[in-house]
């Protein structure tokens, strides 16, 4: 029986919890209990006692509240509340079970059902629950808003970005629908939107720091820098604390080869938490320039690379497992892309990194970092590869290796699994999905790629690249098989102690290619690759639109400007000297800075002729692919890159028959077009000195008929070039003889 003092006592705690003073309101709720024990009251102070963060003790006074009335379903809710918030999760679920249950009509009940089986990965239940929740509560913004990332985690994008559209239809400012909707789009390659859907989000809730990283990561993707230093120095503003907000105005500074401010910013981050490993990582790498402004700045460059790599290794080597394991993270998000681009043999550079990511790796998840025996294979078995990579999509990656592989291997004794570490779908992931036995696409964690490649026990993993995808290099740099190897994608060795074999080609490799790699070589034969022509539709470019008059001889200079070393600078002044009519046509960098220094290179090489490099020099911005063959298709002579030859842009110019000159170097990845060309048996274009690159350009530039009959013998061979088998043939006794297939 309710007293006066009972009721008295119970309004001041209602009172007081009301007003939010939870150490007051405690006390009199246990007060009022003294009087006046109740499951009610009982499960008011469980609320008390949770709000103010005590779940072990909120825990034990909802079960008294049950024990007196087991069919509260408010205590049984609100038990599963605190279960959860202590991460007991089926408990929770069992509390929610039972509250709807006792009340089927419960929204929140079911809804929060539904966060705790997405907590345990039951997500078709957790689908369900969402639903019924929906039943009594249709215009419930945050039921659909879990409805959205619940069918993100299943990898239906269609489902998840209808569910966060029905969150904002009911509540249009739902940051966090904007915000997550942002992540979904971005992750499938919708990134003008995800901007404008962060920007959505940052109106609703200004301080919202995730939203503004994630927006400058996009304006750096779309090469808006300075927008994207902007979006970050304002996640910064919202913690000044946040050291990774400096990490990210590094990255921006470096994507403009604006070095000095890029380091000082990872020097910022440092100061801020001095175990921030992607900031060690960013100072390393920042001594790479993206291009260079004299051939003596490559080699001092170079020498702080290899100061400060060995300086991180041996920083990593003495830091504690707990530091290490911090620092995996890290792993591929700055690689030595640029290193390659120097034009020596980075060997010993590259197993000084490769050892130190496998040691980060090995640290963080040492059950996949030791060798592991190749599975059991029977003599009608077919043999397993694994094929990882961020690249199944439109890409010279995929042209290149992949695609040949896929199409060709024999699936009488060949099982091929694809990983795509990426998330970009076009026609030709379609067409690869096609072509393979399975097709595992992300986007997924590094143990849940781990998890799946070790269940398919792949006895072959093939990674057809290093340098450009990160999860590729994490995975790489574990041992998932028992056979691995890689392909010169990124044409550099590894350096990689769990990647044993490297596939490259006989024709491109010289005698003494053995010494450029950490991997044992395996020379496949004539280009390595079964490259299939591609018909494409040119647009219809005419050397006016490229600013040229036609009677100008069009060099085609179509690599990345980074492939230029700035010591054969001085060859286009000296056949601008022969050939007066001559144009050069490069294409630009993304960044203006980059594209400045080429620039100003260009200038110093022709002012020493006394020639105006801007009557000779032509750099077009960049263009898509019909563009792009629309120009080679006009092209008088291609100028392959010293140092770096051309692959994919000599393999695609083939059917525009255009004269090619190239003159190899000591490294593979200077020898592609002399491989070609030599499989097309035409090498009268393949010099051996600068003087004789400059003089075979001039006499082409002058001699129109020499040029033709050039052309025509390409015309007559280049079908050479297409449709290899033999590399197949020879990847496939290769295959058996590494994993011992039973005769």
């Amino acid at each position: 029986m309710q007293t006066q003092d009972h009721i008295s006592l119970l309004n001041v705690a209602l009172t007081q919890h009301q007003m939010g003073h939870l150490q007051e309101a405690e006390l009199s709720y246990r007060d009022v209990l003294k009087l006046h024990p109740s499951a009610e009251i009982y499960n008011n102070l469980g609320i008390v006692l949770h709000q103010q963060g005590k779940f072990d003790a909120a825990i034990a006074i909802y079960s008294k509240a049950l024990t007196l009335n087991p069919d509260l379903a408010e205590a049984h809710f609100n038990l599963g509340m605190s279960y959860y918030q202590q991460h007991q999760i089926n408990e929770a679920i069992h509390a929610y079970e039972s509250a709807v249950q006792l009340r089927p009509n419960y929204p929140q009940a079911h809804r929060q059902l539904g966060k705790a089986l997405q907590k345990a990965e039951r997500l078709a239940e957790a689908v369900k629950a969402c639903q019924h929740a929906l039943e009594y509560a249709p215009n419930d913004d945050s039921t659909y808003f879990l409805l959205g990332l619940i069918f993100a985690q299943q990898n239906q994008p269609e489902q998840a970005q209808a569910a966060y559209l029905q969150a904002l239809k009911h509540n249009p400012e739902n940051a966090q629908a904007y915000y997550n909707l942002g992540v979904l789009l971005s992750r499938y390659g919708q990134r003008d939107a995800a901007i404008k859907l962060y920007i959505q989000a940052l109106r609703c809730f200004p301080d919202y720091l995730e939203a503004h990283i994630n927006l400058g990561n996009l304006l750096q993707e779309k090469h808006q820098f300075e927008l994207a230093i902007q979006a970050y120095q304002q996640a910064i503003k919202c913690r000044p604390d946040y050291a990774e907000g400096y990490v990210n105005i590094g990255n921006a500074y470096k994507c403009q080869n604006k070095l000095t401010e890029a380091i000082a910013a990872y020097q910022t981050a440092l100061s801020i938490n001095p175990r921030l490993a992607q900031a060690r990582w960013g100072i390393c790498m920042s001594q790479l320039p993206i291009i260079y402004t004299s051939a003596d700045e490559i080699y001092s460059c170079r020498e702080r690379y290899k100061t400060c790599l060995s300086e991180l290794a041996d920083y990593y080597q003495a830091a504690s497992l707990a530091e290490r394991v911090e620092a995996a993270d890290a792993v591929g998000a700055l690689q030595p892309f640029y290193l390659t681009y120097q034009g020596l043999n980075d060997r010993n550079l590259q197993q000084i990194y490769g050892e130190l990511i496998h040691l980060l790796m090995a640290s963080c998840y040492p059950q996949w970092s030791q060798p592991r025996p190749l599975p059991s294979l029977g003599q009608d078995q077919k043999i397993k590869v694994g094929i990882v990579s961020g690249f199944f999509n439109h890409h010279s990656v995929w042209k290149i290796p992949i695609k040949g592989w896929i199409e060709n291997l024999n699936r009488e004794r060949f099982e091929i699994v694809a990983y795509y570490t990426g998330t970009r779908r076009d026609s030709e992931t379609v067409a690869a999905i096609a072509c393979c036995d399975k097709f595992v696409q992300g986007p997924a964690t590094l143990p849940q790629w781990c998890e799946r490649i070790l269940q398919d026990a792949p006895h072959v993993l093939i990674y057809p690249e290093f340098g450009m995808d990160p999860m590729s290099v994490r995975l790489g740099a574990l041992n998932l098989a028992a056979v691995q190897m890689a392909f010169g994608g990124h044409p550099e060795t590894s350096g990689l102690p769990t990647i044993q074999y490297h596939l490259s080609s006989d024709l491109m490799e010289p005698d003494h290619a053995q010494e450029h790699y950490s991997e044992q070589l395996i020379r496949l034969p004539n280009l390595a690759v079964c490259y299939d022509r591609v018909e494409t539709n040119p647009k219809d470019v005419s050397k006016y639109d490229l600013g040229l008059e036609d009677g100008d001889v069009m060099y085609w200079c179509c690599q990345s400007l980074f492939k230029y070393l700035p010591q054969h600078d001085d060859v286009f002044a000296a056949i601008a000297q022969a050939v007066p009519q001559a144009k050069f046509v490069f294409i630009a960098h993304e960044s203006e800075a980059v594209t400045a220094i080429f620039r100003d290179r260009m200038k110093r090489a022709f002012d020493q002729v006394g020639l105006d490099y801007q009557q000779y020099c032509r750099l077009l911005p960049r263009m898509d692919g019909s563009a792009f063959t629309g120009t080679v298709a006009i092209a008088d002579v291609f100028l392959d890159s010293i140092g770096w030859s051309g692959n994919n842009t000599i393999m695609e110019s083939l059917p525009f028959h255009i004269p090619i000159v190239t003159w190899p170097g000591e490294m593979m990845r200077s020898r592609h077009a002399m491989a070609i060309l030599r499989r097309l048996g035409i090498e009268e274009t393949i010099v051996s000195s600068k003087t004789d690159y400059i003089q075979l350009a001039i006499r082409l530039g002058d001699d129109v008929n020499y040029r033709r009959y050039l052309a025509n013998q390409i015309a007559e061979n280049c079908s050479k070039a297409y449709n290899d088998l033999s590399v197949i043939y020879a990847l496939e006794d290769c295959l058996e003889c590494l994993v011992a297939k039973p005769a």
